[in-house]
């Protein structure tokens, strides 16, 4: 059986470690993470508000010989170099989402899009990655460093 003192010792050195392991948390998910951006949101044509980005023209079904419908919200799939070139980085303690792909620029500016914000997880996605993905691996942590 543990002291208090030695019960309060681990209780700073697991808050301590909180942050740090959210980063090798959100290091380890990042690809799930990004798989919510992709699948979720932008192959469906949502922005991180819910909102539909756009919808394909006539010209656009006419190109596409019908692939893509009039009407239809975008799917950012045409090509897939918007998807293959998704990556991350940490700032601030926050997962920051991107693509490098050579359209990026051209749809913000086309778009109006806020500085990236294309790729911000959703109000609904961020629960489903903090309660649902991340929650469950932080209490496991945080049960084994205060031997709970």
């Amino acid at each position: 059986m543990s002291t208090i003192k030695e019960m309060l010792l681990r209780a700073k050195s697991t808050k301590k470690g909180v942050r740090s392991e959210m980063k090798n948390i959100l290091e380890k998910m990042s690809f799930e993470i990004i798989e919510l951006v992709r699948t979720k949101q932008l192959s469906k044509g949502l922005d991180h508000s819910g909102e539909v980005i756009g919808v394909y023209s006539e010209l656009t079904e006419m190109i596409s010989k019908g692939r893509k419908k009039a009407g239809t919200p975008y799917d950012f799939q045409d090509t897939g170099d918007l998807f293959k070139n998704f990556d991350y980085s940490f700032k601030k303690g926050q997962i920051e989402i991107f693509s490098t792909d050579d359209k990026v620029e051209d749809l913000k500016e086309k778009y109006d899009w806020e500085g990236g914000k294309l790729f911000v997880l959703s109000e609904e996605h961020q629960k489903v990655l903090n309660y649902d993905m991340i929650k469950p691996i932080l209490v496991s942590f945080i049960k084994k460093n205060l031997k709970v």
